[in-house]
């Protein structure tokens, strides 16, 4: 029993209420002491009469301890006997814990694509009483994650985890990355760290290394600890890397004894192939600015001089070499990242069969770029030439077209990493000329008016090509109307 009180007032009303009336009764104590202390005495029942006092009889009865079982479902638990084992586990628990008079609570985490372990004790810890939480177990075999945060949700009981086996003995090797790098210089020494793993303590294994799917390296490592693998990619562009040991018999998956990277393997300098079909005034433009890069390793040629053409003078008195068609497009195009036709017209220059090579070249991994000048829609132009025109991703549909109009950038332009950091198209001058064309595949970046296409990309292969439908920029270049951003473009 308690003695409580429950005041009838607010305790500073009574307190108040208090003082006056001692101060009342003292006022009478010297003309009449009796009638001042029965006063005081009244006084004093009616103030405790307020104050509420109460008698408080408690009941109280003991609450029983709660378990919460934690049940992993991911799918490495789908592996060997584990279903079996985790449940024979599982119901030998509740009957312990239960004979313990203990309330038991069962909740289940993970499945097929996760283990989130945090995620799942803390769902499972809103379904029970934190002050009758005595104990937490965890059936699992290890394999989860969010580990770490779970430390994070500050659980007021231990924490018990009981590994469940596959089998009563276990049997399995994994190959597993320690890191990847994402990028790779061609030519240069590519390194690899992974780690291999395995329940019967062998020294070594044998590992096998493909790239693209073709087996270029086996041999054996240590196995336990980290070791380093350093290979050599000859061929521009993204490569699927995949490592992989032998299974053994008894184990328990070979999923994991495979393992497989992607890296983009690129060019420490570009190397940039540009050919003038004819001296104009953008042709110094292009020239310029890639000169200026000096990660741009340029080589170009103007072809001032048609193949069919017989000059007037003798060979030695012509201040011209002989373009080197055959050199550039069967023995050294490969050595190429990226070849560019400025305003080229089929001149008797370069050959059909060494134009079949510059398709191929970009089926392979290069990159050609057709900057278009009213030349495209003769009957010589590249959109003509059957063995290129194929990887062309837009065809002339009619004869160059000239007035002033401002480039703009579509909405996919606006996103597309070619065209999507260029200054803000409201301070872009104005161009003179555009191509009208028909796409037939690809990315439309750059329009002109009545959403006409003038910057057109697209992927062939393994490669990419792309064309420009006007011969302009030199315009940007020079300030004409404002200029804009030729050298970023």
């Amino acid at each position: 029993m308690n003695a409580e009180f429950a005041p009838l007032l607010p305790l500073w009303a009574i307190i108040a209420l208090g003082l006056l009336l001692v101060a009342a009764s003292l006022v009478r104590l010297s003309m009449a002491p009796l009638g001042a202390i029965l006063r005081v005495l009244a006084a004093a029942a009616g103030l405790l009469f307020l104050l509420g006092p109460e008698r408080v009889f408690q009941t109280t009865e003991g609450l029983p301890d709660q378990a919460l079982i934690l049940v992993d479902e991911s799918a490495s638990m789908a592996l060997g006997e584990r279903p079996e084992i985790r449940e024979q586990v599982l119901q030998s628990l509740q009957a312990d814990l239960e004979e313990l008079g203990l309330d038991t609570q069962t909740a289940r985490f993970g499945d097929a694509s996760s283990s989130e372990f945090a995620s799942g004790l803390g769902e499972a810890l809103s379904t029970v009483q934190r002050q009758q939480l005595g104990a937490v177990f965890v059936l699992t075999d290890g394999q989860v994650s969010q580990a770490e945060e779970a430390l994070a949700l500050d659980v007021p009981a231990p924490v018990h985890s009981l590994l469940i086996p596959a089998a009563r003995e276990e049997t399995d090797r994994r190959i597993s990355w320690v890191q990847t790098p994402r990028f790779g210089l061609i030519g240069e020494p590519l390194t690899l760290s992974f780690r291999i793993d395995d329940s019967q303590g062998v020294p070594t294994m044998p590992v096998r290394v493909r790239i693209d799917g073709e087996d270029v390296l086996s041999r054996a490592f240590p196995v336990g600890q980290d070791v380093t693998l350093e290979i050599t990619i000859d061929r521009p562009g993204e490569r699927v890397v995949e490592l992989g040991i032998p299974s053994v018999e008894g184990e328990m998956t070979v999923r994991n004894n495979a393992i497989s990277g992607r890296v983009n393997i690129i060019r420490d300098r570009l190397r940039v192939l540009l050919i003038s079909g004819e001296p104009h005034a953008g042709e110094r433009v292009w020239r310029n600015v890639l000169k200026s890069d000096p990660a741009v390793d340029l080589v170009h040629f103007t072809i001032l001089k048609p193949g069919d053409k017989i000059a007037p003078a003798a060979p030695e008195e012509l201040n011209l070499i002989p373009f080197p068609s055959r050199e550039l497009f069967l023995d050294k195009l490969e050595h190429f990242n990226v070849v560019i036709f400025d305003r080229y017209t089929y001149r008797g220059v370069i050959s059909s069969f060494e134009l079949a090579e510059v398709a191929r070249f970009v089926e392979e991994g290069g990159a050609v770029l057709v900057a278009a000048g009213p030349e495209l829609t003769l009957g010589g132009s590249l959109a003509r030439q059957p063995n290129l025109s194929y990887i062309l991703p837009a065809t002339p549909s009619a004869q160059a077209q000239e007035y002033d109009f401002v480039p703009s950038r579509t909405d996919l332009g606006s996103r597309h990493p070619i065209t999507n950091d260029l200054a803000d198209a409201d301070d872009w001058g104005r161009w003179l000329r555009v191509i009208p064309s028909d796409v037939r595949r690809g990315n439309v970046l750059m329009e002109a008016e009545d959403q006409m296409p003038l910057l057109v990309t697209d992927r062939v292969g393994e490669g990419r090509v792309a064309m420009m439908l006007s011969d302009h920029l030199w315009l940007w270049a020079r300030g004409f109307d404002g200029g804009g951003p030729h050298r970023e473009f």
